[in-house]
């Protein structure tokens, strides 16, 4: 790796995709990490920071959090030691931050500093529908789950809709979510019977997904009325 990057996307495909890649130390920031290093207003706290990851990366996600305005500005303070910083160990220290794209040129623009020393950006799409499908899918497996192929069929519906809506949500995060709305409302279906098997306990159905995502299943069509009306 070469000089500084900024990453703009969901926070949780960036720090996966650098797991996945980049075999260095890491030394990762948080917004937590951030937030108690600025309520501390101490700087040697950032400077821990940053000499713990001298000869690695520093990985600082949700950057903004630290230009956010508060009452005492401490985060601009630690902006100002992280560029000096990066100044004074360009050959030993390399910084990503990370956030969502808006939010980041925000960062960005608050100090004059950022933009001349983060000059590479690595843009990450929001995920497609297929591939908020496979996440879910994913989590099932991982926690044991089986998808009847009705309810895998809404979902797949479900994600290619939110992926084409840029309201929507395009990440982990948002899989997740549904992936707990399902998950109860197949404990208030499991509830309601007099038995429940273990397959019973480890299926997911289209009950569940619909109920979930607050659709509303048609009533079946009544034949027999309708030819009896006919006739």
């Amino acid at each position: 790796i070469a000089g500084k990057f900024i990453w703009k996307k969901e926070p949780f495909a960036a720090v996966s995709f650098y797991q996945n890649r980049m075999l260095v130390r890491v030394v990762g920031e948080t917004r937590t990490d951030q937030q108690q290093a600025i309520s501390d207003s101490s700087e040697r706290t950032m400077h821990g920071v940053l000499e713990s990851a001298l000869g690695g990366v520093l990985f600082i996600d949700e950057a903004y959090a630290l230009t956010n305005k508060t009452e005492n500005d401490f985060g601009l303070e630690a902006v100002d030691t992280v560029l000096k910083y990066m100044e004074d160990h360009r050959d030993d220290l390399v910084v990503i931050v990370a956030g969502y794209t808006e939010l980041m040129e925000d960062f960005i623009d608050s100090n004059p500093g950022l933009r001349s020393r983060f000059n590479k950006y690595v843009d990450f799409a929001d995920y497609t529908g297929d591939e908020m499908t496979d996440i879910f899918v994913f989590r099932c497996k991982k926690g044991c789950y089986t998808v009847s192929d009705e309810a895998e069929k809404i979902l797949r519906e479900y994600f290619a809709a939110a992926a084409e809506d840029a309201g929507e949500f395009g990440n982990a995060r948002g899989v997740r979510n549904v992936f707990e709305k399902i998950l109860s409302a197949q404990a208030d279906r499991l509830a309601e019977l007099e038995t429940v098997t273990k397959d019973d306990l480890m299926l997911l159905t289209e009950d569940d997904v619909n109920t979930a995502l607050g659709f509303t299943m048609p009533e079946p069509e009544n034949t027999e009325t309708e030819e009896e009306e006919t006739n």
